[in-house]
Parts: C-alpha cells; sequence; structure tokens
C-alpha cells in the first residue's frame, strides 16, 4: 500500500511536470509565431522603414505589449497553479504514507504484545502442569480413578487426593485408551480446566498473530520477513504435547469450542 502511494505520487508529479512543459512550449511558440508575424507584416507587407522619433516606438511598444503582457501574466499564473498542485500533491503523499506508518506502528505494537503474551501463557501452563492439584472423592468416582497408586500422590487432606496436573492427566488418557468412556469426555477438575482454556487462549492469539503478520505483508512487503511465523513454530512443539492430551481426551475435536487450529 504503501509503494502504491509513492507511485500514484509520481504519477501526479510526473503529469505536473509534462503539462507545465506543454505550456511553456506553447507560450513560446506563440510568443516567437508573434514577433515574425510582426516583423513580416510591417517589415514586408506594410514595408516600413526603420523610423527615428521616440514617439512611434513608444506606439509600437504599446502595441506590441498588449500581446506580450497576457503571455507573462500567464505563464507567472501558471506557475502559481503549478506549485499550489506540486504542494497538494507532495502533502496527499506525506498524509497517506504517514497514515500507511501509523497502521504499520500499530500492527507492530499488537503483534509484539501478543507474541509476548503468548510466551507468557505458555510458561504459564507449563508450571501449571507440573504444579500440585486435588480431586474430589466424587471426582475420582466418576472417572474411575481409584486405581491410583500411593506413589503418585502426595500429602492427602480428607475425602481428596493430592497429585500434579500431568499425572491426573495422564492417568485420564490412559482410561480413555482402555475404553473406559467410549464415546464421552470425563470429567476435569479445575486445574485441567485452566490448562484447556489457557491453550483455547493462546490457539486465538496465535491466530490473530498470523492475521496481523498478512496485513503487514500487504501494507508493507518488506515487513514479510517470516519473524511472526519463526514464534508460532518456537511456540507449537511446547504445546503440542497439552494439545494431544486434551484431543485424546475429547476436548479439541469438531464439536468442541476449540480446534486448536494454530497449536
Amino acid at each position: 500500500m504503501a509503494d502504491a502511494n509513492t507511485n500514484r505520487q509520481s504519477e501526479a508529479l510526473a503529469k505536473i511536470r509534462n503539462s507545465s512543459n506543454y505550456v511553456l512550449a506553447g507560450v513560446g511558440v506563440t510568443v516567437v509565431t508573434i514577433l515574425l508575424s510582426y516583423s513580416f507584416y510591417f517589415g514586408y507587407v506594410v514595408n516600413l522603414e526603420r523610423s527615428e522619433d521616440p514617439q512611434a516606438w513608444v506606439h509600437f511598444s504599446s502595441i506590441f505589449s498588449n500581446f506580450l503582457s497576457p503571455s507573462i501574466a500567464a505563464i507567472v499564473l501558471w506557475f502559481v497553479v503549478r506549485s499550489y498542485y506540486l504542494q497538494k500533491t507532495e502533502f496527499e503523499g506525506v498524509r497517506d504514507n504517514l497514515t500507511v506508518q501509523l497502521q504499520i506502528d500499530s500492527l507492530l505494537r499488537r503483534q509484539s504484545g501478543l507474541i509476548d503474551e503468548s510466551r507468557n501463557i505458555c510458561s504459564l501452563i507449563e508450571q501449571k502442569w507440573q504444579s500440585k492439584t486435588t480431586i474430589s472423592r466424587e471426582l475420582e468416582d466418576q472417572n474411575g480413578l481409584g486405581g491410583l497408586v500411593s506413589e503418585q500422590l502426595f500429602n492427602k487432606p480428607p475425602n481428596r487426593k493430592v497429585l500434579t496436573v500431568e499425572v491426573l492427566a495422564k492417568e485420564l488418557v490412559k482410561m480413555k485408551h482402555a475404553g473406559n468412556y467410549h464415546s464421552s469426555r470425563p470429567a476435569l477438575n479445575e486445574d485441567l480446566y485452566f490448562v484447556l482454556n489457557q491453550l483455547r487462549i493462546i490457539d486465538l492469539i496465535m491466530g490473530r498473530i498470523l492475521v496481523i503478520d498478512t496485513q503487514l505483508s500487504k501494507l508493507q512487503p518488506i515487513l514479510d520477513d517470516g519473524y511472526a511465523k519463526s514464534v508460532l513454530f518456537s511456540i507449537r512443539p511446547r504445546m503440542f504435547p497439552f494439545t494431544q492430551i486434551f484431543n485424546t481426551l475429547g476436548y479439541a475435536d469438531s464439536n468442541s469450542e476449540a480446534n486448536f487450529d494454530h497449536i
């Protein structure tokens, strides 16, 4: 878009310069024609001899100035109009370029913020994955998790089991592979739901980063350097194991709220 604005500005300036050349050429031809016509008419047709009377030359110059003065005025007027249009064209070009630059700066700031946010969410998910979580007896019975061995657990509060989010997720995956849930999905505790929602958020963020990257490449092709895509490629391997688990548990299929299209 910036290149298109520059091209339009250059074309407008070229048209103004070309028209100026035509006007100057026309005025020059007119002046030369008048001089030749006067010389031919008074020198050969009327056959006037050169006068030594100053008053005669005054009359001649007044007649000649009646033709020359409008020509000079027309040239001056044209240059004034030409200067106005040149300044107007340059102003419009600067304004368009400034508008495009403001759009680019705004998109770059948004993209940078989204990239930082996606990295922070990655770290938050990885930290949550290794943290302790609890499952109630009700959730344990619902998901059939009574077979968790003691070394997988930490100190247990009454009627709850304490383990890591990773261990809980992997146990649910094992039971899913064993056919315990058939076509249903296992119930998740609050920490697994937290990870799932963060994955949905980061998937939306990554999709938005790609949209902004496309917009930037249209505004300024030189910005299509692959930086945003390389950032996404560095994030995907970190999030892929988590998305695979929720895919297996049935929380990212085609009928769910998130498909993890960008992870």
